[in-house]
């Protein structure tokens, strides 16, 4: 299973424990992400270097505690500040290129999934990154815990808090972006929320720099769907007890403001979308084990929920699921696997007693 950390104190304490346990993950990154920026970008690390620092505004006005983090994760590895900016900026960085995350996310409510709310995906990128996936349990003063899987140097990402908030995320791509809040800074910030109400609003006022989809959900209570670009968003709720997601915008609304540029590079998205919707129709009553099958399935392999590498790609731009997870948010636990779900065993993972 990926390596687990506990970080505790004030938000420099926290970064600077994630930075000096982590240090080795984080090479790994950002030895990844300068051949990805280079390869699906055309931007090399210095250019990103030099132009990241106008992301730091934004931080700070969103939350000024994520931003000191950030600071304590530069310290503590030993890297520079706008090398970790990089990392947190790298989906805006990146933006408008054919590598993109290809994850298919869930979530099923009370009355269909006995009495529980799941919410889950499988997290579709670069096979490379695997090594460099964390799991991090936050224990931080004045805000909920946090258990949170993420890659070595985010401060942000998947998971879920001890308030019984969760987020999953959808990539998106259009032809708008501009400055603002880094989409995975907006996540930290709904898991630092203390209830549904205050995660949504987190994204709403985030002033986000690009294009995501989250499925933000709240204890065994509330779920919801937010496709989000710069400037607006749709809440999407769930019909007969579901949602599902993938990696183009469903809103006809939001599609009158911008271009989809996902569907045409991958066209994959659209069948995955239906797939999984369909599967959990099927499923009848849902529990554990029936998402589990819905994680895993291969209808359009290699392009399927359960993403392979496709052998016809060139090495450098394969895309896998490197990991799968589904949250009980009644009971605060999470299922996690290491790698495919066909292929890999889920382990159940708590906040430590």
């Amino acid at each position: 299973m990926f390596q687990k950390y506990k970080l505790e104190g004030t938000p420099y304490e926290i970064g600077h424990q994630h930075g000096k346990l982590a240090k080795d993950k984080i090479t790994n990154s950002i030895i990844i992400y300068k051949e990805m920026f280079k390869t699906f970008a055309n931007l090399d690390w210095q250019s990103a270097y030099e132009n990241v620092e106008k992301y730091i505004p934004f931080i700070e006005s969103f939350d000024v505690d994520i931003m000191e983090e950030i600071r304590g994760i530069a310290d503590g590895s030993g890297y520079e500040l706008n090398d970790i900016l990089i990392l947190n900026a790298r989906s805006e960085l990146m933006f408008s290129t054919q590598m993109l995350e290809g994850c298919t996310s869930f979530a099923t409510t009370p009355e269909i999934s006995g009495g529980k709310l799941f919410v889950g995906q499988n997290w579709d990128w670069g096979p490379g990154q695997k090594d460099s996936v964390v799991i991090f349990e936050i224990e931080q003063k004045n805000k909920p815990n946090i258990l949170m899987i993420t890659e070595a140097g985010l401060v942000g990402k998947i998971g879920f808090n001890s308030s019984g908030v969760s987020i999953c995320l959808n990539a998106l791509m259009t032809n708008l972006n501009r400055p603002g809040t880094p989409l995975h800074i907006v996540m930290r910030g709904v898991l630092n929320s203390w209830n549904f109400d205050e995660a949504m609003a987190k994204v709403a006022n985030s002033n986000i720099a690009s294009a995501v989809n989250f499925i933000i959900g709240y204890e065994d209570e509330s779920v919801a769907n937010i496709e989000v670009i710069p400037d607006d968003f749709e809440v999407i709720l769930p019909e007969n007890g579901i949602i599902t997601h993938t990696n183009h915008i469903t809103s006809s609304r939001l599609l009158t403001k911008v271009d989809d540029l996902i569907k045409d590079m991958h066209p994959d998205t659209v069948i995955r979308f239906e797939r999984s919707r369909e599967l959990f129709l099927e499923a009848g009553e849902v529990n554990i084990d029936k998402i589990k099958n819905v994680l895993s399935d291969h209808f359009n392999y290699p392009n399927s929920i359960c993403r392979h590498e496709d052998p016809q790609m060139l090495e450098s731009e394969q895309l896998c699921t490197v990991f799968s997870m589904i949250i009980n948010l009644k009971s605060r636990e999470l299922h996690l696997t290491e790698g495919k779900p066909c292929e890999s065993k889920y382990e159940r993972i708590t906040f430590e007693k």
